[in-house]
């Protein structure tokens, strides 16, 4: 069963400069510094007088650990956090996150939730970091001096852990003379969905396996859905991929599992972004079910065929989309070897 269509929208006229909208959007930098733990080797580390194996636990790539990195991975953890929400709302950008005015507010405060957290861990290590050391020497006692030797006063690690979040607003000004401004804005909106890309990629590869896409599709393409339609203003054809998921997010019966002809949209919606051609004419829902309904009527026919008829299928037949022993996926008899929806597989 093929989605259900929606009214054709009418082409838009309007000329869209990127521009002229920037004022529509802010720019948010997180700046979260982290604290590895590691000192760089030195002569009397690795020198001849140093007749020790040099463990791996402590040693490595030119640098030596002062404690154990399960002490300091809460702050990388932190980092990578944010940067996943920014992405949830913005695309990046000059160092930072391109993000619509409507959804700062959001995003600062997920961002200010991040920040309380990593100032109470900040807090806690600090508090624990001179055991932190010892524990560590003690626990490798050929190295305990050196590890103590190279370790930073706990004030100097104070000084490097530090979270901070910038957020600005953009206008279009005489610094943008020379065109470097338009030149960076007109790359969002491919980015944008280069990032949305990055994120299916393995649930794409997982449908391919199993043959639907399961309820991690939609949680993962909500926050892109947000931003993607925030982008009308820079870019209209962007905004419309935007407004295509989300009408075929609405028209999912089993979330769980999202086969059939909705199986075929998710995969032709991505390989129209994988290949580009989702930064061409606006796409829409009502043209995607239409595209999935004609990749379906070969095997609508085949179907219809009997089993005697099947087996004798002509090679005439076959090219046109009749083959013998045909793969189905749940939700309805969509054949996934269709070469134009697997190739979103690709990323």
């Amino acid at each position: 069963m093929s989605p259900k269509p929606k009214a054709k929208p009418q082409a838009s006229n309007k000329v869209v400069s990127p521009i002229d909208n920037i004022g529509e959007f802010s720019v948010i930098i997180p700046d979260i510094k982290t604290f590895y733990g590691l000192k760089s080797l030195s002569d009397d580390d690795v020198g001849a007088n140093v007749a020790i194996e040099l463990p791996k636990t402590v040693v490595s790539w030119g640098s030596k650990r002062i404690l154990d990195a399960e002490a300091v991975a809460i702050f990388q953890t932190l980092k990578k956090r944010a940067e996943r929400t920014c992405l949830a709302y913005g695309t990046r950008f000059i160092g930072g996150y391109l993000v619509h005015d409507e959804l700062v507010k959001q995003c600062v405060a997920d961002l200010g939730a991040i920040r309380e957290e990593y100032e109470r861990e900040r807090t806690k290590f600090l508090d624990a970091y001179s055991g932190h050391v010892e524990a560590w020497a003690t626990q490798h006692p050929e190295w305990g001096d050196r590890i103590r030797r190279a370790a930073p006063r706990t004030q100097d690690v104070a000084a490097r852990l530090a979270c901070h979040v910038t957020c600005f607003k953009l206008s279009k000004s005489a610094a943008d003379a020379e065109g470097w401004l338009t030149e960076t804005i007109q790359t969002i909106p491919n980015r944008a969905l280069r990032e949305l890309a990055t994120s299916v990629a393995p649930l794409a590869m997982e449908a391919l396996q199993r043959g639907f896409y399961g309820r991690r599709i939609l949680t993962t393409l909500a926050p892109h859905i947000s931003k993607l339609k925030m982008m009308v203003m820079l870019n209209e054809a962007v905004a419309a991929v935007g407004y295509t998921l989300e009408d075929l997010v609405q028209d999912v019966v089993d979330p769980t599992c999202i086969g059939g002809a909705q199986y075929l949209a998710l995969n032709l919606i991505f390989s129209k972004i994988r290949d580009g051609s989702a930064l061409g004419e606006p796409m829409s829902y009502y043209d995607i079910t239409e595209k999935v309904a004609e990749l379906l009527k070969p095997e609508q026919e085949a179907e219809e065929t009997t089993v005697g008829q099947v087996e004798t299928a002509t090679e005439g037949e076959v090219e046109n989309g009749i083959e013998p022993d045909i793969s189905t996926v749940p939700g309805g008899n969509a054949q996934v070897t269709l070469e134009e929806a697997s190739s979103a597989w690709s990323f």
